[in-house]
């Protein structure tokens, strides 16, 4: 899996989210809906259970 920036990741989520949902306006408006939080954890603990770091991975999830 490849390690993605947060502004990489707000940018990509935008574009998903807005084609589903045409209320949204600004890219600001993407870390409102809680969707985006969800996957943006676990992206980050499975990079971490990937490093071997199991307790940080499972106290995220």
């Amino acid at each position: 899996m490849e390690k993605v920036s947060f502004n990489d990741y707000i940018e990509q989520q935008y574009e998903l989210i807005k084609k589903r949902d045409p209320a949204i306006k600004t890219i600001k408006e993407v870390k409102l809906y809680p969707s985006f939080w969800a996957v943006w954890e676990y992206m980050k603990a499975h990079e971490l259970f990937l490093q071997g770091k199991f307790y940080e991975a499972r106290k995220i999830s």
